[in-house]
């Protein structure tokens, strides 16, 4: 299970990690082995908050909802802004800061599951 940041929260932020016991009972269990959380969270006016990772074994779904932020997948840069998802699927690794001058607030979640796949194919795929 990937570890979310350590950035220090704010009193308004919060970081819930799914204990290693639960996330076990969670992907055995009839109704939940499909779709369950490993870690979630709100970084609000997260100054200073960055993230890198090589080894990135669950799923990611971050929501910019104010602010300003930069995401690296590979070679490629992405500016987010508010409004925008970010989706990055297991095994990509990736690297993700907030801008200094207006810094992004964010809502995100890790996220495992027999059918993980499948959602995240689902929000990945184009309007129609």
């Amino acid at each position: 299970m990937s570890t979310p940041s350590q950035w220090p929260l704010p009193p308004l932020g919060s970081r819930i990690v799914t204990p290693t016991f639960m996330v076990e009972r969670l992907q055995h269990h009839v109704l939940s082995r499909e779709l369950y959380p490993t870690a979630l969270g709100f970084y609000p006016n997260a100054q200073g908050h960055r993230m890198k990772r090589t080894d990135h074994d669950d799923y990611l779904l971050i929501f910019c909802s104010d602010g300003r932020g930069k995401l690296t997948v590979g070679a490629n840069s992405h500016a987010i802004g508010a409004g925008d998802v970010i989706l990055l699927p297991q095994s990509v690794a990736h690297s993700y800061r907030s801008n200094e001058r207006d810094p992004w607030s964010i809502y995100w979640i890790h996220f495992l599951g027999q059918q993980a796949v499948d959602y995240t194919d689902y929000l990945a795929a184009p309007e129609t």
